[in-house]
């Protein structure tokens, strides 16, 4: 059996926020799959959580999973001091009772970069990251212009594989963060959903439905805007928008402004569980994503797992996700635009095969996938780099490490046959 730590950030402070339940989520995956899989927590919510950490401990299952302190008496000062923060949370580390692992995946450079590399060393593993963050990206609403560059430098002096969530986050970490070798991986498909039957959406009328964050990058004020103008042009349906509490007020504006245009307002972004979303996007037709950027597009994977086509606009990730035979992308600048949009997807909706959307995607982001290009790729890299820089008297380390990665290898292959 091999052994796999998975490193990464804590959001929030009762749950996992974004990425980070995602990742979670592949750990549940692989452990599924065979694999011996413990977790590591860093937490960065700034809050005082000792009395809660044993719950939620509990509350992961059957997974290892181990907490430490991120955060700092000054706040964002651990954000700031890279190596003075690295050091810290290694001395926590060292006071867990974690199994040796035999591959470390690791999740945002921006918090755990030089702590990857004292784990690589502690360990004397592989050590890959799965970059998700927009921040490393020109289009990013964080730039960081210190804290970036100093994340990056540690990667390529530690020799750490990175991998990016789509094309479009490899290509800007190559191009605009001058990051070599990067390898694109994609999220799996959640767990959830793999074995989920298809389910046919409602019979009463055409259901569009958005769901994110309330801010200027998610633009989900466009997409109500516009869809007042689909309506007001003759198109049918309605509208349900899963969005924060900061769009009560502008949305309830056009809403008051378009009496007519049948909208739908649920302010619980964030606070639905995984299995209401999943509902409400079997109940639409079609899901919208109008992101100015998108690293990935976890929302749009799920739509498409759930067999639903996607109306996106062309925004990086999506351009892996969303093609002729599952929705539409496309550019959009303005309310007019993604009223074309719906209408286009509403007059071609007949078109699409619904359960081919749903088999399809489950096939390309299954979890097989995910973990056989990390480790393959990990594997030879690490080898090659530990003969490069020692010579022939580990050529014998070196071979049980291989070893251990063909053994994987035909583990992942007898589960896809």
């Amino acid at each position: 059996m091999m052994n796999i730590l998975m490193a990464c950030s804590w959001g929030s402070r009762h749950t996992m926020s974004g990425n980070g339940s995602f990742f979670y989520d592949q750990a549940k995956l692989l452990e599924s799959r065979g694999f011996f899989v413990e977790m590591l927590f860093a937490d960065y919510s700034f809050g005082f959580r000792n009395d809660v950490l044993p719950d939620e401990s509990k509350a992961m299952g059957s997974l290892n999973c181990h907490f430490i302190q991120a955060k700092s008496v000054v706040p964002f000062f651990p954000l700031l001091n890279l190596k003075f923060h690295g050091i810290q949370l290694m001395r926590k580390v060292k006071r867990l009772e974690i199994a040796a692992p035999d591959l470390i995946i690791c999740q945002s450079m921006i918090e755990l970069s030089h702590l990857a590399t004292l784990l690589k060393n502690h360990w004397s593993c592989p050590v890959v990251f799965v970059e998700h963050h927009s921040a490393f990206t020109s289009k990013g609403l964080y730039h960081l212009p210190v804290i970036l560059p100093n994340r990056i430098n540690q990667v390529k002096k530690s020799g750490i594989q990175v991998f990016a969530v789509s094309q479009f986050l490899k290509e800007e970490l190559i191009q605009h963060r001058q990051l070599p070798g990067v390898q694109r991986v994609f999220n799996p498909v959640p767990s959830e959903l793999e074995n989920r039957a298809y389910k046919a959406p409602t019979d009463l009328g055409f259901r569009f439905v958005a769901i994110g964050r309330f801010d200027s990058n998610k633009r989900i004020d466009l997409i109500a805007r516009a869809f007042c103008e689909f309506y007001a042009g003759g198109g049918k349906g309605e509208l349900l928008l899963i969005t924060g509490e900061e769009g009560r007020e502008p949305l309830n504006a056009v809403i008051e402004a378009n009496p007519e245009a049948p909208i739908d307002l649920n302010f619980e972004y964030g606070k639905l569980g995984r299995e209401r979303v999943f509902r409400e996007i079997e109940a639409a037709h079609v899901v919208i994503s109008c992101s100015k950027f998108e690293t990935f597009g976890m929302t749009i994977l799920e739509s498409l797992s759930l067999g639903r086509p996607v109306l996106s606009s062309d925004s990086g990730g999506p351009r892996d996700l969303v093609n002729e035979t599952n929705g539409v992308l496309m550019d959009i600048q303005s309310d007019a635009d993604l009223a074309w949009g719906m209408k286009r997807i509403q007059a071609n909706y007949s078109e699409f095969d619904y359960e081919a959307i749903k088999k399809t995607t489950i096939r390309r982001f299954c979890i097989e996938n995910w973990i056989e290009t990390i480790i393959e790729l990990a594997g030879n890299e690490s080898a090659r780099a530990t003969f490069g820089k020692h010579g022939r008297s580990n050529v014998l380390k070196i071979c049980s490490k291989e070893l251990r990665f063909k053994q994987l290898r035909n583990l992942i292959t007898a589960q896809i046959t």
